[in-house]
């Protein structure tokens, strides 16, 4: 299979990892190249963020505006991943009943086989579980920028996604290990919790 890919990335710069990621595994699996637009499109992909202000408010309001180019191309998959579909999960598909797939970050491997069941079964697709470790045996070797072979891993922290509970008011927190491709920068990052100190270090 081949087509076009429309990818928007929102937030942070793990998203912008991410949607590397994505454009990744969508290549490699489907042929798919990067469309300038959302109506050129086979596939059009959000990867949301959940720290910006209204950030839900902000990708319903996207999604809305893609919602008419299905009219036109029946065969076109709307995908949503990132924070807000962790958190938001199979209610994205509830309120927006047009989307086709919606994923975690830790599932971004998996889009692929959730596009090919969502067009096998007819069927919308939501899987925002937390296989931490499988994600990143799944993703495509990263690519070097030219003249690279720098290496650093820099230790971060951020929020995991997951819903709050009625008890505890506040989301869970995970450390996890992510490859991260920055051209010449870096290509491996930790998370860690907000207490661990910031630091980056290159062999």
């Amino acid at each position: 299979m081949s087509g076009k890919l429309f990818l928007r990335t929102y937030g942070c710069q793990m998203n912008e990892y991410d949607s590397a990621a994505i454009a990744g595994v969508l290549a490699e699996a489907e042929g798919l190249a990067p469309a300038a637009r959302a109506d050129e499109a086979d596939v059009i992909v959000f990867n949301t963020c959940s720290v910006r202000e209204k950030a839900q408010e902000k990708v319903f309001a996207d999604l809305g505006r893609v919602k008419h180019l299905k009219r036109g191309n029946p065969r076109l998959m709307i995908a949503v991943g990132g924070c807000v579909a962790s958190q938001e999960g199979a209610g994205i598909v509830a309120r927006a009943p047009y989307v086709d797939v919606v994923f975690g970050p830790q599932t971004l491997h998996r889009l692929p086989a959730l596009l090919a069941r969502r067009r096998a079964t007819g069927a919308p697709q939501v899987d925002v579980s937390f296989p931490e470790i499988e994600k990143f045996d799944r993703l495509p070797e990263p690519r070097l920028a030219a003249g690279g072979g720098r290496r650093s891993f820099a230790i971060m922290s951020r929020m995991s996604p997951m819903p709050a509970s009625p008890e505890s008011g506040n989301a869970s927190r995970r450390t996890i290990l992510m490859p991260l491709y920055s051209p010449g920068l870096c290509d491996a990052v930790i998370w860690a919790p907000p207490s661990s100190p910031s630091r980056t270090t290159a062999k």
